[in-house]
């Protein structure tokens, strides 16, 4: 990265706004769908209605790559956590190491 001050801070506030309108268009289109009451599966729902059943299953799908993606990045950053603990000797000696 060239210029990471700058280039940070904008990437964080990009990401920030693109999310801020996909939930709004999640918003609308729940809205739009004319459901009236929705389950646990809402955004499903709302997705089959506007969509039809291939809107229900790309949905799901979708929560499965989120889910997959959310656990990757959970194990990548636990472990980045502990080699640098482990590298700048934040992590106590263990007794059998004495």
């Amino acid at each position: 990265m060239r210029d990471p001050v700058r280039t940070v801070p904008r990437a964080i506030i990009g990401a920030v706004l693109i999310s801020i309108v996909m939930y709004l268009l999640v918003v609308v289109a729940m809205i739009d769908s004319g459901i009236t009451h929705f389950g646990l599966a809402g955004v499903s729902q709302a997705a089959q209605a506007l969509m039809g059943n291939w809107g229900g299953q790309m949905i799901a799908f979708a929560a499965c790559l989120s889910t997959l993606s959310g656990a990757n990045a959970l194990l990548l950053g636990g472990s980045e956590i502990a080699l640098r603990l482990v590298a700048d000797e934040d992590i106590p000696r263990s007794s059998q190491d004495h």
